[in-house]
């Protein structure tokens, strides 16, 4: 579809041309890794969760940590030069046999067997669906790959957010949380913890939540970002 072919591009042009966005790996574990590890520890059994998927997972900065805790690593995206980057950081760690790449566009039907994965990260991916039909196409790919009680990590962007937050005030279209980031031309949208939680109530069920603040660089501005993150649980 046209819009999704648009954001496709401009994403490509964001990692290859203006690359004003701090997406690369670094050895700080991030919130959503520690979370799940903390969810995790009190599992009974742990192996059961071990094989996890990536989606939109970029150079590596989620995946290589879940990969050095031991975890079995399916990362997804459509940007063939951030899948690139991301191999290389797995073979500097040493992480070649626990991470698998795949040049996909979540928009479409994801290309992995039913039920075949234990764990889900979504992580500042859910702002790219902005129709009813994209998040209705991103919940069932969701449903239909995780395993009976497998977890789903999902963190978006809110309207507190530093960058975005302002974007928003500004937006034509702030009733339906729609907003266009002038630096690169792409169209967000602002999810509350309320949709998020309405999104997925019927096929999953809230484990627990965090909320994360920090600061980032974004196009040269130094700005106080914040996120929700929230775990699910799919139903048996």
């Amino acid at each position: 579809m046209k819009n999704e072919s648009n954001q496709r591009t401009h994403w490509e042009h964001e990692y290859n041309v203006l690359k004003g966005i701090r997406m690369e790996y670094s050895d700080e574990i991030p919130q959503c890794v520690s979370l799940f590890e903390e969810i995790m520890e009190k599992q009974s059994n742990r192996r059961s969760g071990k094989n996890v998927l990536d989606i939109g997972c970029g150079k590596g900065r989620i995946g290589i940590h879940l990969a050095k805790s031991g975890y079995t690593v399916t990362g997804m995206d459509y940007v063939l030069s951030a899948l690139k980057e991301f191999g290389e950081i797995a073979g500097f760690h040493g992480l070649q046999s626990r991470i698998l790449l795949i040049e996909h566009d979540l928009f479409t039907s994801w290309p992995l067997a039913n039920q075949s994965i234990d764990s889900v990260f979504a992580i500042t991916v859910l702002n790219n669906f902005i129709s009813p039909d994209q998040l209705n196409h991103f919940k069932n790919e969701l449903f239909r790959v995780l395993k009976p009680g497998g977890f789903l990590i999902i963190e978006f962007y809110v309207k507190e957010d530093g960058y975005y937050g302002k974007l928003l005030v500004n937006s034509p279209d702030k009733k339906h949380g729609i907003l266009i980031d002038p630096n690169n031309n792409m169209t967000f949208k602002i999810y509350s913890h309320h949709e998020v939680i309405e999104l997925l109530k019927d096929q999953f069920t809230f484990i627990r939540e965090r909320t994360h603040r920090f600061e980032s660089l974004k196009y040269g501005l130094t700005s106080a970002r914040t996120t929700r993150i929230i775990v699910f649980r799919k139903f048996y």
